[in-house]
C-alpha cells in the first residue's frame, strides 16, 4: 500500500481524560456556635507599592547573523527551473510568491521542497539546538496566509502529495532536482553553537552519508515510494 504524505497541518485532538472516584460521605458535623464579632476599627489605607515591570530596554534579543536568512530571491519560477542551490528561505519565500500569485501547484511543490531539504539540514548540522530553524520556517510562512489562502493551499497540498496516484510524479521532480548543494548556514547560526561562538568546523555532523540522508528526506518527509535516489 502506497504511503502518502503526512499533513502538514497537525490535527490537534482533545482527549479528554474523566477521572472519577468514590469517596466516603462526610461526616455530619455540628454547626458551630453563633457569635456576634465585636466591632474592630477600620484598618489604614494600604497603597501597594509599584511593582517594578520588565521594559524593552531590559529585554535582550541574541542572534547570529545569517539566522534563517534568505539570500536568493527566486520569486514563483517555474519548477522546472529549481535548483539545489536554494535554501529552505528562498523556497519559503518562493512560496509565498507563488500564492500572491494564485499559483498553488508551484506554492505547495516549493514548500514541500522547502520541507524535504530543512528535514535533510536537520541530519548533517551537528547542533541540535539549531533544528529548531526547520519548523520555525514552515509554521512562519503558512501561518502568514490568511484564511482564503489556506484553504486553497491545503487543498492542493492533499491534491498533490496527499494523492497516491500523483505522489510519484513529484518525488521524480525531486529526485531530478537532487540533494542540497548549498551550506546551510541559515540553520547553523539559528543554534546556541553559533552565539556561543563555537568552532565552525564542528557545525557538520561528520562523516556524513548524503546519499543515506537524502533518501531519508524523502521517505521519512514525503514518503516517495519505490526510491531510486
Amino acid at each position: 500500500m502506497k504511503k502518502s504524505i503526512q499533513s502538514v497541518f497537525l490535527a490537534f485532538v482533545v482527549l479528554a481524560v474523566l477521572i472519577s472516584g468514590c469517596a466516603p460521605a462526610p461526616t455530619p458535623t455540628p454547626a458551630p456556635p453563633t457569635f456576634t464579632p465585636s466591632p474592630s476599627p477600620i484598618p489604614p489605607t494600604f497603597t501597594p507599592e509599584p511593582t517594578a515591570t520588565a521594559t524593552q530596554e531590559q529585554i535582550t534579543v541574541v542572534e547570529a547573523p545569517g539566522n534563517l536568512e534568505s539570500t536568493q530571491d527566486i520569486g514563483c519560477m517555474p519548477i522546472s527551473d529549481l535548483k539545489n542551490t536554494y535554501t529552505p528561505p528562498d523556497l519559503y519565500m518562493g512560496m509565498l510568491e507563488c500564492v500572491n500569485q494564485e499559483n498553488y501547484p508551484s506554492a505547495v511543490f516549493f514548500f514541500a521542497l522547502a520541507g524535504t531539504y530543512s528535514y535533510y539540514d536537520t541530519l548533517r548540522v551537528a547542533d541540535i539546538t539549531a533544528h529548531g530553524a526547520r519548523s520555525i520556517l514552515g509554521s512562519a510562512s503558512l501561518g502568514s496566509l490568511d484564511s482564503t489562502q489556506q484553504g486553497l493551499f491545503t487543498q492542493e497540498l492533499q491534491n498533490s502529495f496527499g494523492n497516491a496516484d500523483n505522489l510519484p510524479a513529484l518525488c521524480d521532480e525531486l529526485l531530478r532536482i537532487g540533494a542540497p548543494q548549498y551550506y546551510p548556514h541559515y540553520m547553523i547560526q539559528h543554534g546556541m553553537d553559533a552565539i556561543t561562538g563555537s568552532n565552525p568546523e564542528d557545525a557538520l555532523v561528520k562523516d556524513f552519508d548524503s546519499e543515506t540522508a537524502w533518501k531519508k528526506a524523502l521517505d521519512d518527509y514525503l514518503h516517495c515510494p519505490n526510491l531510486t535516489p
